[in-house]
């Protein structure tokens, strides 16, 4: 039993105690006030009587008319009138059965009426004894009436007294009660989202320990606060240029790369150079702190996205001294993008006459590999210096949607996948543990656009998904394919939730809903969304993790590694496990900084009881290199042997 049910049982048997003794100390005190009446009343009558009976004649119709008449003036159970030999002389009496109490109370709570005795005299010769008892009827009624009333007094004080324990228990319950809460999140390992320093009460008992668990709470947050700001400040240090902020060259090949290596991942556009020209003549003629300043407002300029192309930039990084890259996302319009991006710059350095600045592209071709792309940019950067270009020079080709007939073919072909389950599939890669054991399979969906034709991956038609907004439906059939595929021999699998599909308000129910139609293949079912969700949708996030957290669906987030410093939100969301991208761990055996950024971010995240795995590795020094970082799993071309 809860302390505070025992507390209410407590109040309420004290109450029910007092009310009780109360009641009864009060009905045997009345019965005795009563019998003490009815003692005094028979005595008094028997006197009066005799005295009025020894003063008339003596013979027995005068002393019958004189009984009579005192017992029909009074409440009279008998009167009679005894010899001195014993033998009754006259006798009146009367059997009242209604007393006007219920049986069961009379029979509880009997009544004496004790008997009054007196000598009838004529002259100096005795007559005889009366005898003289009232009826208890009378009484019973009278205590019966005085006992509803107090019973119905005791009920008022009763509520009354509840009242007031109420309130007690309320004042007792309410610290406990977050205590209770602040107990559940450090089990969540939820510490960023717990409430502010609980009240302290007056309670010297709970006092103690509401101090101690505040300080204990405050202990832990500063930890963990100090924890996700060393792992932001290592990667910063690591992969980003220290004097934009942005990745450095680096990093920003290795996150082109993994981007590009996700077939099921954000679809690539093309690659943008931004060429600062002349940067040593600038920094002769403003100077070096200046010329610095330029470079961070570019930075800066280059991190934001333009109005009218939002989330068209999937990376940024600064290359050299002078050059910039953006990885873009796929669009129809890569020349106006770039055109806006040269217009962007072109603002900042308007106020150094000594500058100019030069923007070439490259458009992704199917089958195009990162340095494809990154030689195909720099010649169109060549060429624009070479004609003193005034506009972005494109290297470009014809685009995938425009080959595939344009955006209405796409759709047609999109709603004839998913009107014709045959047409769709999932293809499934194994994430590892150390023993080599499988944690789950990463199920990817693949669609046949063209009946007889190949089963494409979401690279190929997930550009014309979002443009058609279907990407929410192709992530209800993946979960319904999962769930059966699942059924059918129990083994787990994840699916991945595309950042589009979350805007719909009806996904996450339509999700659930599709769940319950299997909630013991739901058991062993993982669904995973992109890191980018905790900044762009952390309302719908956390909805979908305590959603499908009810029906035992394990959340995760994939491709992260840059808003590990978000660490209240990765706690609020009540995640199960975080997949780092291939860009985060990639070096991890040949660079001593990375190494420490990857074991720092697991230390942090296992240290909030979330499981940790390692994205697309492909290099088998990285890999042990990552289980002696604290990975829990892996995926990728690399297996456990």
């Amino acid at each position: 039993m809860s302390l505070i049910k025992q507390v209410w049982s407590l109040v309420i048997g004290v109450i029910l105690f007092a009310c009780l003794g109360c009641l009864v100390f009060s009905v045997l005190s009345a019965r005795s006030y009563l019998e003490s009446q009815l003692a005094i009343k028979n005595h008094d009558t028997a006197e009066s009587l005799a005295l009025t009976l020894s003063q008339r004649d003596s013979n027995r119709t005068m002393l019958e008319r004189g009984i009579s008449t005192q017992f029909d003036t009074g409440h009279y159970k008998s009167i009679l009138l005894r010899s001195s030999g014993g033998l009754v002389i006259i006798e009146r009496s009367m059997d009242l059965k209604d007393f006007g109490a219920p049986v069961w109370f009379s029979e509880l709570i009997p009544i004496d009426s004790p008997v009054g005795h007196a000598q009838v005299m004529s002259g100096w010769k005795q007559l005889g004894t009366i005898e003289v008892i009232s009826h208890t009827g009378f009484a019973y009624a009278d205590l019966w009436a005085g006992t509803l009333r107090l019973v119905g007094w005791m009920f008022v004080i009763a509520i009354i007294g509840v009242t007031i324990g109420h309130r007690a228990v309320q004042r007792l319950r309410q610290p406990l009660d977050l205590l209770a809460k602040q107990a559940d999140k450090l089990v969540e390992n939820r510490f960023a989202s717990l409430p502010k320093p609980i009240p302290i009460p007056k309670t010297p008992e709970l006092k103690r320990v509401v101090e101690a668990v505040n300080q204990m709470v405050m202990q832990i947050r500063a930890l963990f606060a100090e924890q996700s700001t060393q792992i932001e400040a290592l990667r910063r240090a690591t992969t980003c240029d220290p004097l934009t902020g942005v990745a450095h060259r680096q990093h920003f090949l290795a996150e082109a790369g993994a981007t590009l290596d996700q077939q099921d991942g954000n679809p690539v556009g093309g690659l943008l150079l931004i060429r600062l020209n002349k940067l040593s003549d600038l920094n002769v003629l403003v100077g070096r702190a200046r010329t610095d300043a330029l470079l961070r407002d570019i930075a800066i300029a280059l991190s934001h996205p333009l109005a009218g192309y939002l989330d068209s930039v999937l990376h940024v990084g600064r290359l050299n001294g002078t050059d910039f890259g953006l990885l873009v996302a796929a669009s129809d319009d890569l020349r106006g993008l770039a055109n806006a991006w040269l217009e962007r710059v072109r603002q900042l350095v308007a106020a150094f006459p000594a500058a100019s600045v030069t923007v070439s592209g490259a458009a992704m071709q199917p089958g195009m590999g990162l340095m494809q792309l990154m030689l195909a940019a720099d010649l169109a950067l060549a060429q624009a210096e070479a004609r003193g270009s005034k506009t972005a020079e494109i290297e470009s080709g014809q685009s995938a949607t425009s080959q595939a007939g344009g955006e209405a073919a796409w759709r047609r072909q999109l709603i004839g996948a998913l009107t014709h389950p045959s047409h769709a599939r999932l293809e499934e890669f194994p994430v590892v543990d150390q023993n080599g054991q499988t944690v789950h399979a990463e199920a990817r969906l693949r669609l046949q656009l063209v009946d007889g034709g190949p089963f494409t991956t979401a690279n190929i038609w997930l550009p014309m998904a979002m443009r058609t907004r279907l990407t929410a439906r192709l992530d209800e059939m993946a979960l319904t394919l999962a769930l059966q595929d699942i059924s059918r021999d129990g083994q787990p699998r994840a699916i991945s939730i595309a950042l589009l599909s979350l805007r719909s308000p009806e996904f996450v129910l339509r999700l659930v809903q599709g769940i319950k139609l299997a909630p013991k293949a739901a058991a062993s079912l993982w669904v995973e969304v992109d890191e980018d969700a905790l900044a762009s949708y952390p309302m719908v996030t956390a909805e979908l993790c305590r959603v499908l957290r009810a029906y035992k669906v394990r959340v995760g987030l994939e491709h992260a590694g840059e808003r590990l410093q978000a660490i209240g939100v990765l706690q609020e969301c009540g995640l199960d496990y975080v997949k780092l991208s291939r860009d985060f761990t990639a070096g991890v055996a040949t660079d001593s900084a990375q190494a420490v950024l990857v074991r720092s971010a697991c230390h942090l995240l296992r240290g909030l009881k979330l499981q940790v795995i390692a994205e697309s590795v492909s290099d088998a020094a990285d890999l042990e290199a990552l289980w002696a970082c604290g990975i829990d799993g892996i995926s990728g071309q690399v297996r456990q042997e």
